[in-house]
């Protein structure tokens, strides 16, 4: 019979959950946490600013490190494919010439951020991808 049915809760001759757990489980927290976007994309802003027409943001990225990322538009919406067996990711409209995307596999953090930049002749030329850019990586340029 444990505590809480002998005493109505915990006896002080109960054995204590010890300090190194406590630890352990902010450690653990912490390094959940680590990857995960400081922003909320799960609730754009109520001023969001609208997106430039999909054909702005449609094309072929290229990435030393990533490879080629292709952004296209269908049925109103955006996806990219991107990764060595390519993976389509629907793109979720945030504000402006921000987009987000759920993250997937062993790395996944939840939503993260894509944000077009520049424009030349109407159209975007980089993207950064915020999972992929904790060490500068994350940015690919228009071919």
């Amino acid at each position: 019979m444990g505590d809480t049915a002998r005493h109505g809760g915990r006896s002080a001759l109960a054995p204590q959950r010890p300090a190194r757990l406590d630890l352990i489980g902010k450690i653990y927290a912490q390094e959940a946490a680590a990857g995960r976007s400081p922003t909320d994309y799960s609730k754009p802003p109520a001023d969001a600013a609208e997106a430039r027409p999909l054909a702005a943001y449609t094309g072929v990225y290229a990435n030393g490190y990533y490879g080629a990322l292709t952004v296209t538009a269908s049925g109103g919406e955006l996806t990219m494919r991107l990764g060595p067996k390519p993976t389509t990711f629907r793109l979720t409209h945030y504000d402006g010439d921000t987009y987000s995307f759920r993250t997937v596999g062993e790395n996944a953090v939840g939503l993260s951020g894509v944000t077009f930049h520049g424009d030349r002749d109407g159209k975007a030329t980089r993207v950064t991808v915020e999972a992929f850019d904790k060490n500068g990586l994350g940015v690919f340029t228009r071919r």
